[in-house]
């Protein structure tokens, strides 16, 4: 497994249920709302983010999370709050800034 969810692995689980767990808390339910393409620093990197949707009253602050896919692949990712969606639900962004593998 890698150390964070490739792109594609995002993209195959757009707008279904991921889980987000913490220390001794067994986590929420969030939805992948977003995977987007991002600007990388140079040709050796992708760049890539994902935004999630929390429940309902829920605001959860930046945190390094363990990111449950709804395929049981789990990673530990940082996520940062960025804002309310159109009906109110609070948003969390993971950004990917990733080396690609070495082509002989």
């Amino acid at each position: 497994m890698s150390d964070v969810p490739s792109p594609e692995e995002l993209q195959q689980a757009l707008g279904h249920t991921w889980r987000l767990s913490w220390e001794e808390h067994p986590g929420i339910e969030v939805e992948l709302v977003e995977v987007n393409q991002g600007k990388a620093m140079n040709p050796r990197y992708s760049c890539y983010d994902a935004v999630f949707r929390q429940p309902a009253g829920v605001d959860l602050p930046q945190y390094s999370y363990t990111l449950h896919s709804p395929a049981a692949s789990s990673w530990w990712i940082m996520l940062t709050p960025i804002g309310p969606d159109d009906d109110g639900h609070r948003l969390l962004q993971a950004v990917f800034h990733v080396r690609q593998p070495e082509t002989p």
